[in-house]
């Protein structure tokens, strides 16, 4: 009788352990996949703000941006309301974060890109 109550007790104490386990081993994935499209979000960030700075050179230079110019912004916000909307509705992306707000930024960007799309077919 000892023995059996001792053979359960160490298989439910595995089986308790192993899933601790695995649930670590879940967050930590999660964890990854958050720093993936962290890293993602944060270097676009920074790559809208350098061709900003060349799209206001050009602006005060010619009067207006090169097409080039503002085709890469464009494809640079496409891509950045990408990975808000990923963010959206992505549940291991979307903990404690305010969801009107990330779809005021996502209504904001895509106003940007209409705007741009409209000054392409003018220059």
């Amino acid at each position: 009788m000892k023995i059996k109550v001792s053979a359960i007790a160490l298989t439910t104490l595995f089986i308790s352990i192993n899933g601790m386990a695995q649930s670590d081993y879940v967050s930590d994935m999660s964890s990854a996949y958050y720093q993936q499209w962290y890293t993602d979000y944060e270097q676009t960030g920074i790559k809208i703000n350098d061709i900003s700075t060349i799209y206001e050179q050009q602006v005060a230079k010619r009067g207006y941006p090169k097409k080039k110019t503002v085709k890469i912004k464009m494809e640079l916000i496409e891509h950045y309301v990408q990975l808000l909307q990923n963010q959206l509705v992505d549940p291991r992306l979307n903990k404690d974060v305010d969801k009107e707000k990330i779809q005021r930024k996502i209504d904001e960007w895509q106003t940007q890109y209409v705007m741009l799309k409209a000054l392409l077919k003018k220059i």
